[in-house]
């Protein structure tokens, strides 16, 4: 056996043929669920009902206008701590965002059935007279330097032909809303085509209600968990394939990495996979390489944006907060491994049902692949230690350093009752939930006997 299951040469029109072929059951429902609950999000909520209208929404403003690199003043918040302000001026009727309503994400898809009372106020406020703006002022708030504005140009793309088209503004919203979910759905496709096992699970991941809903909105975390899906997908392929890998696939990596990173720092330690990649397939000098790549890119690209522009939304005072952390560090800590192992406690009942599913669909897809090797009892239940260890470590990581973050900036560690802190959403764990494909990745040793058969 000279070319391996699932390996077809690279690059040829009998490859992609292959793959597709491979991945069209997986891809067609992703496709059709994705498809018709992205039209019952758009029609049934409005595009300014979501998390943090105030970034989402001016953030896309902002870069279909070319006015994402605006210098920014440095300013006191109301909690002592000194914020990045970028002034963005244009058509009132967008900048002024009227009628926004900031909720969960999993309050909008509810919205979505019970009817979004928000919806009206911001049809109204986009059939204002227009006049030329400038934001933030006293009524007005601006956050669109919040995130790398690069992760916005699925939006920006669809807000820029509308702003060429002259379309209302609301119609604007939505048409950046359609091109989102289009390059949502692109990539997520790609990744689910991709994989050389648990493509299923990794559709049935992109069709959850509260991942389409967040596709096809003005936010970045579509983009944030495709790029997440993606990612894993590529580990995988790489393993099935058992060669060394191509100087593009290495750069397919540094690219899909970096963004992930960009998007949002705390998702970092998903890169550290890579790690568990056999020799075979991506030699310790290479990794060497791959990680200085990214820390070289995150110097050149990401700390300049993040040092010059990027601001950060806090209710409390960081200062404070790094100081009680200087001090009593074993404190803080318990306060962030708690959190982090009690994760679920956050998440509500709908989420909590959305993720059951998803680890019942995993389980079930890992017994049967599983049972189908040459293993047998047990331990053909059991998924690859290698990789799934990895992937457990750099989830958890990822975890305790969303509750680092919310501890610093989203409560008083000072006035802390108890070990329990707020500020965290369902969302934040979505790009995490695609790290299970990496159980159906292949151990070096079943590569070589595959290579060697």
């Amino acid at each position: 056996m000279t070319v391996l299951e699932g390996r077809s040469p690279h690059g040829s029109g009998d490859g992609r043929r292959s793959l597709l072929k491979k991945a069209k059951f997986p891809l067609v429902y992703f496709l059709v669920l994705c498809s018709l609950q992205t039209v019952w999000f758009i029609a049934r909520v409005g595009p300014l009902t979501m998390p943090d209208p105030d970034i989402h929404a001016l953030a896309t403003y902002a870069l279909a206008t070319g006015q994402s690199m605006n210098k920014t003043t440095q300013e006191k918040d109301r909690f002592g701590n000194l914020v990045k302000v970028q002034q963005v001026t244009g058509d009132s009727r967008y900048l002024h965002i009227d009628g926004r309503r900031g909720i969960l994400a999993t309050a909008a898809v509810e919205s979505s059935r019970v009817g979004d009372f928000g919806r009206q106020g911001q049809e109204k406020g986009a059939e204002r007279a227009a006049s030329i703006v400038t934001i933030p002022n006293s009524k007005h708030p601006n956050r669109s330097n919040q995130y790398f504005p690069l992760l916005y140009l699925p939006q920006a793309t669809g807000m820029r032909v509308a702003l060429w088209i002259h379309l209302p503004a609301y119609d604007g919203w939505q048409l950046s809303r359609v091109s989102n979910f289009l390059a949502f759905a692109l990539i997520w496709g790609f990744a689910i085509v991709l994989a050389p096992r648990g493509r299923m699970l990794l559709a049935f991941i992109g069709a959850l209600p509260l991942t389409v809903f967040m596709a096809s909105s003005l936010m970045i975390d579509g983009t944030v968990m495709a790029l997440s899906a993606l990612f894993a997908a590529m580990l995988v392929r790489c393993t099935w394939e058992g060669h060394r890998l191509s100087n593009a696939q290495l750069a397919g990596f540094a690219v899909v990495g970096m963004l992930l990173v960009c998007a949002k720092t705390v998702y970092s330690p998903i890169l550290l996979v890579v790690l568990a990649l056999p020799r075979c397939t991506l030699t310790k000098h290479r990794k060497a390489w791959l990680s200085a790549i990214w820390v070289m890119m995150a110097l050149l690209i990401f700390v300049p944006w993040y040092t010059n522009y990027s601001g950060t939304l806090a209710i409390a005072n960081i200062g404070d907060n790094l100081r009680f952390t200087a001090t009593h560090p074993l404190r803080v800590i318990a306060v962030i491994l708690n959190n982090a192992f009690r994760v679920f406690a956050h998440l509500p009942q709908p989420v909590m049902a959305q993720v059951i599913a998803v680890s019942l669909i995993w389980l079930a897809m890992l017994a049967f692949y599983r049972s189908s090797t040459n293993t047998r009892g047990f331990r053909s239940l059991m998924p690859e230690p290698r990789y799934t260890a990895i992937a457990v470590m750099s989830g958890f990581i990822t975890i305790s350093a969303m509750m680092l973050f919310l501890c610093l900036t989203w409560n008083n560690l000072y006035t802390l009752q108890g070990y329990l802190i707020s500020g965290f959403q369902e969302r934040y764990l979505f790009p995490l939930l695609s790290l299970m494909v990496l159980s159906f990745a292949r151990s070096p040793q079943r590569t070589r006997s595959l290579q060697e058969a």
